[in-house]
C-alpha cells in the first residue's frame, strides 16, 4: 500500500506544482498584438504605396490601411490593458503622427494646379501652412515642391512607425 501512495503523492505534487505556477500575463499579450497589429498594417502600407504610385491607387491604400487599423484612441485602450499606460500612450502618438502624415500626403500625389489652371510641382500657399502647422520640422524651402513634400510625409510616417516598433519592442 506504500507503493502505491508514494507514486500517488508525487502525482498530485507535480500537479499542484503545475497549477500554481506564473501564468503567462494574457492581457500584456493581447495587449502588444494590439500594437502589432496597427504597426503591421503601417508597414503594409509603407512597402505598398510608393511616390510613384497614382493619386487614386496611393489614397486607397492610405484609406484601406487607415479603416482597417480602425479608431486609433480604441485601439489604444485595448493596448493599455495589463502594459505600462505611458509607453502605450508613447507608441499610440507615433502611430497617430503616422496617421497624420499618411493622411496629408494624398494631397501631394501627382501634379497639382495653379492659379492658372495649369500643372504644377508647386505646392499653395494653403498647403504650406497645412504642412507647417501639423510637420513644423519639415523645412520650408522644400514644403516648395509637391514630390519633395511627398518624400518628406512618407520618411516622418516611417520614422514615427519605427519608432513605434521600437518602443513596442521594450514592452
Amino acid at each position: 500500500m506504500r507503493v502505491l501512495t508514494l507514486p500517488s503523492c508525487l502525482f498530485a505534487l507535480a500537479l499542484i506544482s503545475w497549477g500554481c505556477g506564473s501564468k503567462p500575463n494574457s492581457a500584456g499579450a493581447g495587449s502588444s498584438d494590439e500594437m502589432m497589429r496597427v504597426q503591421t498594417a503601417f508597414e503594409k502600407l509603407q512597402k505598398e504605396s510608393g511616390p510613384d504610385a497614382s493619386k487614386e491607387e496611393f489614397t486607397q491604400h492610405v484609406n484601406d490601411t487607415l479603416a482597417s487599423i480602425g479608431d486609433l484612441q480604441t485601439s489604444e485602450k485595448a493596448a493599455d490593458l495589463g502594459l505600462p499606460k505611458d509607453k502605450v500612450a508613447l507608441v499610440y502618438d507615433y502611430f497617430r503622427q503616422a496617421a497624420i502624415a499618411y493622411t496629408i500626403s494624398t494631397q501631394f500625389v501627382g501634379t497639382g494646379q495653379d492659379q492658372l489652371n495649369k500643372t504644377t510641382d508647386s505646392t499653395s500657399d494653403g498647403e504650406r501652412e497645412t504642412l507647417n502647422a501639423a510637420f513644423p520640422q519639415l523645412d520650408p524651402v522644400d514644403m516648395m515642391s509637391r514630390r519633395r513634400t511627398l518624400y518628406d510625409l512618407l520618411r516622418i510616417a516611417q520614422g514615427e512607425t519605427r519608432n513605434a516598433a521600437d518602443m513596442i519592442e521594450t514592452l
